[in-house]
């Protein structure tokens, strides 16, 4: 678990409850992980400051947002650790989103969090985990670094049930830290011993780690289409088990059976890299984060911005090694292809320089993963191919050493595009020939989920559980071929296990990997970094525009409402169904908008702005005449402001925060599209940035909205629109714009 956390970004609040950060449980805690107690290597006094601060501004929102949804006088620092018998403040209890970023000490963050919490209140701390037992398994083991505490896991469930006394009556002086597998037969058993041991009657802090992965209701669209298309639901389209088990559970026969419904006064947080399955949700939805806090990984961190920056895209250069497309339909087809073959050699090199420089890393893992597939055959012939390659090195470094001397001479040349001083090709073979002695080749899948990785030659080959949770200690070389048609941005994301804390081995990383697939992930580590940014200034505000680049998607589509989830295109045309024309102070409302937004205009007054001249703006100046510009939507929806306004500052760094207004006079009868049109339109879209347009009628004539509604506007109004630029480097944003009834709070 080595890894720093650096400073998160919170947004500033009022004065509220300060969170206790002297208590015993903390305090031990961090002890223990300065001495490496448990399954964690020792943590610099450095690293476990930036985390206590760190945690210390989430504990803060945590109880802000506890006190003003839950109950008052439960949790802090002179919190009663009772949870009363009385309904939540509001209706449901609160969910928050803890946002990291792919291996970056999410872990080491949640078990401060849950030292911290217990020493403010938290009696019950439970941590959801993935449904892989190596992995659950591994969870529990660094959880188990907390110190004064029951700490139990579901993989041992049986022991839980024989010790009910014991966790009983230590509940409410210790507290109790329980990990489960999003597994329905762990979870079913979960909720049975929470209600045994009357963990209900303490304040919970729930912890969903990687929660966009197996809690969300994956039936959600198929009620959605039935919604619809009028009709009822399937009898199969009820919420999914993991759903219902963890949150709401309104299934015949086990309604209210649920870990959410069993623990009546709880927050419940998210924590994952990867939430734009949760920031789609309807707002109304209890896995909607209400509340966000970003993560700011630590020093040292190498993620996107090391492996595939523009730059490096563009050329081709280190860390990136690009291989043919196709080669996955070599690999299936008996073939060992060349990028595979080159990617074993070079990290054989690589682990040989790495020992060589840094003596200490030939005493633990040197580590190689191969991710081609999602199907388990696939991984067998990968490994096999693997292995023959490794025992033709082998035998030929027993021997003459010909042929393992060729490829690991192009090994060498690869090296030398990040390396200045390279080892002797002599030395290399014979660190090679040693360390192959004792090497191993694991394939990692639902069926062979063994994830643990000795001080060794590491070859790892697999696909899904290649992803999320899951830690490479030393990974040199990522061998990475899968692809699809349409992929998927936070599946992409979670697969970057070459992302993590591996500085002092940067000259010697490399991904070996189609071109395509490289631009992808530029993409999406993009994308993530304008998301960070714009959660990280503004919470979570009703819409948050989750941007997608080409060919990809945000997330799988089972698990959202797709009535509710609306995109904005580059070049897209955007306008309200009407202007503002009742109830009777409209025409003043017009007034006062008009003379804001003239401001704006050359001169401080309205005049035609033509659109080959367009007038610079600041898309800060663009988000706040948003805010007053008056318009009338008919129950349409489709003209949101909010929505808009975060569109803009998802995408201010691409527009230099500048933009366009345009402005004519206009004399209408009727409005049906908008204003703009035709070339018009066209034009609007060329013009590289974003432009706000408003228009002006005082010919009081406008009598009809479409084809059937009927208006008087006989006083002057002023009309919005928004034209956004089609350009090839502006990704679509995906938000869900069903209307939010309450906000975090401030």
């Amino acid at each position: 678990m080595s890894g720093e956390i650096g400073t998160a970004k919170v947004g500033a609040g009022a004065p509220t409850l300060v969170p206790r950060i002297d208590g015993p449980v903390l305090s031990d805690t961090l002890g223990a992980l300065a001495a490496g107690i448990g399954k964690s290597s020792p943590m610099t006094p450095a690293t476990l400051e930036r985390v206590k601060e760190q945690v210390t501004r989430l504990m803060t929102s945590i109880l802000r947002n506890y006190a003003a949804n839950v109950a008052s006088g439960e949790v802090g620092p002179s919190g009663t650790g009772l949870a009363t018998e009385q309904a939540p403040l509001k209706e449901g209890c609160p969910t928050g989103l803890l946002y990291g970023r792919v291996q970056s000490g999410k872990t080491l963050a949640m078990i401060t969090t849950a030292a911290m919490a217990i020493d403010n209140g938290f009696k019950v701390i439970v941590v959801l985990t993935s449904d892989n037992v190596s992995l659950v398994k591994q969870t529990a083991d660094r959880f188990g670094v907390l110190q004064g505490v029951v700490v139990k896991e579901s993989t041992d469930i049986g022991s839980w049930i024989s010790d009910v006394d014991h966790v009983r009556a230590s509940l409410s002086e210790a507290g109790l830290v329980l990990i489960t597998a999003k597994n329905t037969s762990h979870l079913s058993t979960f909720v049975d011993f929470l209600r045994t041991v009357g963990a209900s009657e303490h304040p919970a802090l729930i912890l969903d780690d990687e929660a966009d992965q197996a809690s969300l209701d994956t039936s959600v669209a198929a009620r959605s289409r039935a919604r619809a298309k009028g009709k009822a639901p399937a009898p199969s389209a009820v919420p999914s088990a993991i759903f219902s088990k963890t949150n709401v559970n309104d299934r015949e026969g086990e309604e209210g059976f649920s870990i959410r419904q069993t623990l009546r006064h709880h927050l419940y947080l998210q924590v994952t890299a990867t939430p734009y399955a949760l920031l789609l949700q309807n707002t109304d939805s209890p896995l909607r984060p209400l509340f966000t806090e970003v993560l700011e990984p630590g020093q040292g961190y190498t993620g996107g911005e090391f492996f595939f920056p523009k730059n490096v895209i563009d050329e081709g250069a280190a860390p990136l090694v690009y291989i043919a497309a196709n080669e996955g339909d070599s690999l299936t087809g008996g073939e060992t292809p060349d990028g595979l073959r080159n990617s074993l050699y070079y990290f054989l090199v690589a682990t040989a320089a790495q020992g060589l420089a840094d003596p200490k890393s030939k005493l633990g893992p040197q580590s190689y993963l191969c991710h081609t597939s999602v199907k388990k055959d696939d991984h067998e012939v990968a490994a096999k191919r693997v292995r023959e390659l490794l025992m033709e090195v082998y035998e030929s470094l027993k021997g003459d050493r010909t042929t393992a001397r060729i490829g690991l001479q192009r090994g060498l040349k690869e090296l030398s595009r990040s390396v200045t001083s390279l080892p002797k090709l002599e030395t290399v073979e014979e660190y090679v020939r040693q360390r192959l002695r004792n090497r191993e080749v694991k394939v990692v899948n639902s069926e062979q989920d063994d994830a643990n990785f000795g001080p060794k030659l590491n070859f790892i080959v697999g696909g899904n559980i290649l992803g999320r949770g899951l830690t490479i200690d030393n990974l040199l070389v990522t061998y990475y071929l899968r692809s699809a048609k349409i992929a998927q941005m936070d599946t992409m994301l979670q697969h970057a296990r070459m992302f993590g804390y591996r500085e002092s081995a940067k000259s010697f990383l490399r991904v070996y990997i189609p071109e395509l697939q490289a631009l992808r992930f530029h993409q999406i580590c993009t994308a993530e970094h304008r998301l960070r940014n714009l959660l990280g200034t503004n919470g979570s505000p009703a819409q948050v525009p989750v941007q997608v680049a080409r060919k990809l998607r945000a997330t799988r589509t089972s698990v959202l409402d797709t009535s509710h989830v609306v995109a904005y295109m580059p070049g897209e045309h955007l306008y309200p169904a009407a202007p503002l024309f009742q109830p009777k102070p409209a025409a003043a409302e017009h007034k006062k908008a008009l003379e804001k937004v003239e401001k704006l205009f050359p001169g401080g007054k309205f005049g035609p702005i033509k659109r080959d001249a367009l007038h610079p703006v600041s898309l800060a100046e663009i988000i706040e005449a948003l805010g007053y510009l008056p318009y009338d939507n008919l129950g349409t929806g489709q003209w949101d402001p909010e929505a808009i306004k975060s569109v803009l500052q998802s995408s201010s760094a691409l527009f230099a925060n500048q933009g366009y207004l345009y402005a004519r006079t206009a004399k209408r009868t009727s409005l049906t599209e908008g204003m703009v049109g035709g070339t018009e339109l066209q034009a609007l879209r060329a013009a590289g940035r974003p432009v706000l347009c408003v228009f002006k009628d005082d010919s009081g004539q406008l009598k009809r909205i479409g084809q059937t509604v009927e208006v008087n506007i006989d006083f002057p109004y002023i009309f919005p629109e928004l034209v956004l630029p089609m350009r090839a480097d502006l990704p679509a944003h995906v938000f869900n714009d069903a209307s939010a009834d309450a906000g975090p709070v401030e």
